[in-house]
């Protein structure tokens, strides 16, 4: 009933279809509209409707970890070896994260498996000094270590008063869902950091150039590699 009130308020002047079956007549035709280029619409189309970023980005994403390599070829998920502070690759994993998005960086909250309190993957290191007072070098930060479930979700802070962590240190393309690290200092500027693969200790872990890198440890070169989230 909406639609013909509508439609009688544009064409006052014309018959309606109510009219017309009064009358015993079919009604009548579908109103056709011409595009600027000529192509024929119908009126009761409507524009697909697409979410906004805000929306996306308000929406938590959630799954597995999965890892490519350079090349772009598969070679598993990021996996929990014997000691939770170790990670590695898998064929398969069981362990999942919920990424928290906001600003420029992100937060992968472990939801599996489960763990006492709330845990993060982020960076840690090992070293007295606060991270933004160090020169990018080799590995950007002395030791960096690999995945690391941290309790906080504080930019930086210490642990131990000698492990500096940090979990909010992921940016998330919600096109690709690939996730890359990078760690931002207490005065805001950031420190990018490349996700790299021992095959031969089964590790990830972070560094800043892995040429130079595996320049310093030609015994035990690592190769960069990229993660995503899966939707599994």
């Amino acid at each position: 009933m909406d639609g013909q009130r509508v439609w009688s308020s544009v064409c006052q002047c014309k018959e309606t279809n109510a009219s017309r079956l009064r009358r015993g007549l079919p009604p009548l035709p579908p109103r056709i509209l011409k595009r600027q280029d000529g192509s024929s619409a119908s009126v009761s189309s409507r524009p697909m409707q697409t979410p906004s970023v805000a929306r996306a980005v308000s929406s938590p994403l959630s799954g597995r970890i999965q890892v490519f390599a350079g090349n772009g070829s598969y070679l598993g998920y990021v996996q929990g070896r014997d000691s939770p502070s170790i990670y590695g690759i898998a064929g398969s994993s069981s362990l999942r994260v919920r990424a928290t998005l906001g600003g420029n960086s992100s937060n992968l909250l472990i939801t599996k498996p489960t763990v006492s309190g709330p845990q993060y993957l982020g960076a840690l290191t090992s070293s007295d000094l606060p991270l933004e007072q160090l020169p990018c070098g080799a590995e950007c930060v002395p030791e960096p270590d690999n995945f690391l479930p941290v309790p906080s979700k504080s930019r930086s802070g210490t642990m131990n008063n000698r492990d500096f962590v940090q979990s909010a240190i992921w940016t998330i393309d919600l096109t690709t869902r690939e996730i890359e690290p990078r760690y931002t200092n207490p005065d805001g500027t950031n420190l990018p950091l490349l996700t790299a693969f021992d095959a031969h200790e089964n590790e990830l872990f972070f560094v800043g150039d892995v040429e130079v890198y595996n320049s310093e440890h030609a015994d035990f070169p690592v190769s960069a590699v990229k993660l995503y989230l899966s939707s599994d």
